[in-house]
């Protein structure tokens, strides 16, 4: 019964010291997955920003092909510029983006037949009151309607 005594002391320590240990080992397995899990809401907010520049991207397309914008709109004097509406990327995160289009067609060119041509440099600009990110891409059009599409070119400007 002494010795029961004397060791009861020292349990109370050496629990907490096990319970100490035992959470600093659990603490690393809770770590890395949420660090992961932030990681993936970063790149699926990405991933939903360069979808939704794509679908502007096609609305800017729309309303060349039906003439909506001016041919003379496009001239290399101004830039054209269109704000659409605001948006929020609902269940990955809180931000409210602006979105703007330009439409810049400084570069023409005579085409074969003698039509006028232009390269127009159309950017998807979004901004939050954090960050802006922006995507570009490039589209061969004459007066008539447009001629190619080249891939985009997507780059990221952080403010």
């Amino acid at each position: 019964m002494l010795s029961m005594m004397k060791k009861s002391p020292y349990l109370l320590l050496e629990l907490l010291i096990a319970i100490a240990l035992i959470l600093l080992c659990a603490s690393l397995f809770v770590q890395t997955p949420l660090k992961s899990i932030q990681k993936e809401i970063i790149l699926l907010e990405e991933m939903e920003l360069e979808r939704h520049a794509d679908n502007l991207f096609i609305e800017t397309k729309r309303m060349l092909y039906r003439n909506m914008i001016p041919w003379e709109n496009l001239s290399g004097k101004e830039i054209c510029e269109m704000s659409f509406e605001k948006f929020q990327l609902k269940g990955i995160s809180h931000k409210t983006w602006n979105s703007v289009v330009t439409i810049d067609g400084s570069e023409q060119k005579t085409g074969i037949n003698g039509e006028d041509c232009r390269l127009l440099r159309i950017t998807v600009l979004f901004q939050s009151p954090k960050e802006k990110r922006s995507f570009s891409y490039r589209v061969l059009a004459k007066k008539e309607g447009l001629l190619l599409q080249e891939g985009p070119k997507k780059g990221t400007h952080p403010s």
